[in-house]
């Protein structure tokens, strides 16, 4: 049974297999360059900047990431099924599975640092210094007293 889902997964690994994999082709740049030329006023020495613009890279097809997992799906099934025959298999199955989990695990808190770390980039530092509560009441009250006193002085 390992066998037959094991094939069907090497006829798919070959099939994306194009001829541009097998020859080593280098991909396609998605990047376009601009040159900027200065001269610097200073000492007339000239130099020359590159600039890279990204162009849109197309989303990963949510189909093939389904099935993707439903054939490692089947795959784990597969050696779960025969893992109490060898032990060897077994310990390769733990193992992989041990991989797989910490690898998830590191993908979910590296995501976690990134939305962490571009909150507090977005936080705004108060551009004054803060004060003592107490000092702001009392200068709340006299303010407040000084109107009383100039509404009952009028």
């Amino acid at each position: 049974m390992i066998d037959r889902t094991f094939m069907r997964f090497e006829r798919h690994r070959q099939a994306e297999l194009t001829p541009e994999k097998i020859n080593h082709a280098p991909p396609e740049q998605n990047t376009s360059t601009t040159q900027q030329r200065t001269v610097h006023a200073d000492n007339g020495k000239k130099t020359v900047r590159l600039h890279f613009k990204e162009a849109e890279q197309k989303k990963p097809s949510k189909l093939a990431h389904v099935a993707k997992e439903a054939l490692a799906a089947e795959i784990h099934k597969q050696v779960d099924d025969s893992v109490d025959e060898n032990v060897a298999v077994e310990v390769a199955h733990r193992t992989e599975q041990a991989v797989e989990t910490s690898y998830r695990f590191v993908g979910e808190r590296s995501h976690k640092a990134k939305t962490q770390s571009a909150r507090t980039a977005t936080r705004t530092e108060p551009t004054e210094t803060t004060t003592n509560p107490l000092s702001r009441w009392l200068q709340r009250q006299a303010i407040k007293r000084q109107y009383a006193a100039a509404r009952s002085g009028a």
